[in-house]
């Protein structure tokens, strides 16, 4: 008998030619949790006439179509670099020196106006039975990445959808070979080019996406246009735990210092020398840091808030830089 429940959950994804035109999921990998759901606005009036207490059976309309919601990942070997690409704007492609199979895809800021992926996760009914949703037109408005040490490292994804639907088929899956997760203790946060002993490392993005782009129309009605830029500034920002062996970090604070920040995630061995990574670079930010408290008979943590500001380096504010095995991001 097929298994109910989560369980047999897959998800499937494929970058679109034409944002909010559906195409066949070609791109699986796993996931830890979903919550993308098809909300379509109910709008109501009151209606006054004698008699009536309740709302009246033609005294609403079926408004905006408002599909969207998030994914929970675990960062993996292979299969990710295109989240980064929809998550950034850019990438390119290279074969690393030295390197035959391994492929380094470094994603940097760039145009996200006219780039939209194809998301459908396959659920199972108490019978078994896959249901498929389908979302399309699907923007990455917000993201996160948060590195912990003892902890698997997370992605999480909030995507902004054009439409969904229940009634496309569900993709056949087929996942990457030799996939790996990414451990906190894998990882290495420099400052200023310089290692130091960090405990969590949070970054959170939002890409200012005007989301609302509704009309009067006669095809598609209560449905949204393309989501486009500009809305507001990309906003780039988060926090980080530190040791606290002297007072470098919080200095940094007091004194107004913008510096480089970067977490590297190392896996396994690709050829020779290369291994499997996820390099996130910050050229410059600004350090909105805590004032280090004794609250306790333990070792006192330094906690910083930054802020990526742009100082137009040749990478831009933010790079994500992939090292794996896949041929296209």
């Amino acid at each position: 008998m097929p298994v109910a429940g989560g369980i047999n959950a897959q998800l499937g994804i494929a970058e679109e030619v034409t944002p909010g035109t559906a195409v066949t999921p070609n791109r699986f990998g796993e996931f830890d949790r979903e919550t993308l759901i098809h909300d379509i606005d109910r709008v109501e009036h009151s209606g006054l006439r004698t008699g009536r207490r309740v709302l009246g059976a033609n005294n609403y309309a079926v408004g905006r179509e408002k599909p969207g919601g998030a994914l929970d990942l675990t960062l993996q070997t292979k299969g990710q670099a295109v989240w980064f690409k929809h998550a950034l704007g850019n990438v390119v492609t290279t074969t690393p020196a030295g390197g035959v199979l391994a492929r380094q895809h470094k994603c940097t800021v760039g145009q996200l106006d006219g780039k939209a992926l194809t998301v459908q996760v396959g659920m199972n009914d108490d019978t078994g039975t896959a249901r498929a949703k389908t979302f399309s037109g699907c923007k990455i408005d917000k993201w996160s990445l948060e590195v912990k040490e003892n902890d698997f490292a997370g992605l999480t994804l909030t995507l902004d959808a054009i439409s969904a639907t229940t009634t496309t088929p569900l993709a056949a899956a087929s996942y990457p070979t030799g996939l790996a997760d990414y451990f906190g203790t894998q990882s290495v946060v420099r400052i200023a080019g310089t290692e130091v002993d960090c405990k969590s490392i949070r970054l959170n993005v939002d890409n200012g996406l005007t989301v609302d782009r509704y009309y009067m129309r006669s095809s598609a009605p209560g449905r949204k246009r393309e989501q486009l830029e500009g809305d507001k500034l990309r906003e780039m920002k988060g926090s980080l735990t530190l040791a606290f062996p002297d007072l470098a970090a919080y200095n940094r604070f007091t004194d107004n210092t913008q510096a480089s920040l970067q977490v590297t995630l190392t896996g396994p061995i690709i050829e020779g020398a290369i291994p499997h990574s996820v390099d996130v670079l910050m050229p410059a930010v600004r350090f909105d840091g805590k004032t280090p408290v004794v609250d306790s008979l333990g070792l006192i943590p330094v906690d910083l808030d930054f802020v990526v500001v742009d100082t137009l380096s040749a990478d831009g504010p933010l790079s994500v830089t992939v090292v794996n095995t896949d041929a296209a991001p």
